[in-house]
């Protein structure tokens, strides 16, 4: 409650230095959202508005607000038209216009949205593989949390903060250790499916059979940085989730094993 309590105080004292004409109204968790908050306190659907928030991954933290009327949706399909033309409007407004469009990809969502709406472009789109390359006893950390997690989630109660300070405590033992490079995200059950997620006093979950545990979390070296993504199976036997492994494994290894060859268009 402190934390939710710091932040409302926060968007009071903002809203006040900008003299803006508002209305605080406290709302139960409940009828968050906003069809439900307005049948439920009397509030029209078309003077109403989604926010979506959206914070940085690394480096300095910055926000940055979307805000859209209560009846409309965000159209995907729409947005990537829009990103689409936009890029081919760029590249003819440029006082050379340019042939090709390159990108550096390193299997991440970001490089790969960025690749797939630049070659919807249909210009030629030209990838370049960027691994991220880490030192095999990098690679043993994040297994040996692992294998800590699925030994002890059962025996003791390990929350999402408390999994995140323990896979720091590993790091912390490597000498070269200096701090995280970014900020970790650890979320289990419905809390690994929201992006960019940050675990709080308030959101804190306790790992438990049948969850989904997902941690992306990255350390920097005196000799680099380090990235590791991992989502563990806390004895999930969904025929539903394995079958979405499946799928995307199977995404993975077409994609490792295709044979590009010499200037074909992505």
């Amino acid at each position: 409650m402190e934390e939710s309590s710091r932040i409302e105080k926060s968007v009071i004292r903002s809203l006040d230095s900008l003299k803006c004409c508002y209305e605080w109204i406290p709302v139960h968790p409940d009828y968050a959202d906003t069809i439900s908050f307005c049948d439920k306190y009397g509030y029209d659907l078309d003077h109403s508005g989604n926010t979506i928030l959206i914070v940085s991954k690394r480096g300095e933290k910055k926000y940055s607000a979307c805000i859209v009327k209560g009846s409309e949706r965000l159209d995907v399909n729409k947005k990537v038209i829009f990103i689409k033309a936009w890029i081919l409007n760029y590249v003819n407004s440029m006082p050379i216009k340019a042939k090709s469009l390159v990108i550096g990809i390193s299997g991440g969502i970001d490089s790969s949205v960025s690749s797939t709406l630049s070659a919807m472009t249909g210009l030629r789109t030209i990838v370049l593989t960027m691994p991220i390359k880490q030192k095999s006893s990098q690679h043993d950390l994040s297994l040996r949390h692992q294998e800590w997690l699925k030994k002890n989630f059962k025996k003791k109660k390990i929350t999402e903060i408390s999994a995140q300070k323990k896979l720091e405590g590993f790091r912390k033992m490597n000498k070269n250790y200096k701090f995280p490079s970014f900020s970790t995200i650890s979320g289990t059950g419905p809390n690994s499916a929201i992006i960019h997620y940050k675990a709080s006093i308030n959101s804190n979950r306790t790992l438990k059979k049948g969850d989904l545990y997902l941690v992306d979390s990255g350390g920097q070296y005196s000799f680099g940085t380090t990235d590791v993504t991992r989502t563990i199976s806390l004895d999930n036997n969904s025929k539903f989730i394995r079958e979405i492994y499946t799928r995307v494994l199977k995404g993975h290894i077409a994609v490792a094993t295709v044979n590009l060859k010499k200037n074909n268009n992505f």
